[in-house]
């Protein structure tokens, strides 16, 4: 997640389950939050930080810890 958030282009989050064997509904509150913050974009396809988040991807990054 912590490298995978720094890709402009974002990533599918099937991916995390993929390579983590957790489920990506396991971070949905905090994904909500940053969404709603305007720092990240989510798709059920796509998720990638918005240009908020670019400017504050260590806030964006740490907030995943």
């Amino acid at each position: 997640m912590l490298n995978a958030l720094r890709l402009r282009g974002g990533f599918n989050p099937s991916l995390y389950t993929a390579r983590t064997g957790l489920e990506i509904r396991q971070l949905e509150p905090v994904i909500a939050r940053l969404v709603e913050r305007g720092m990240l974009e989510y798709e059920p396809e796509l998720l990638r930080p918005s240009s908020l988040g670019w400017r504050f991807l260590d806030d964006l990054v740490a907030a995943f810890l």
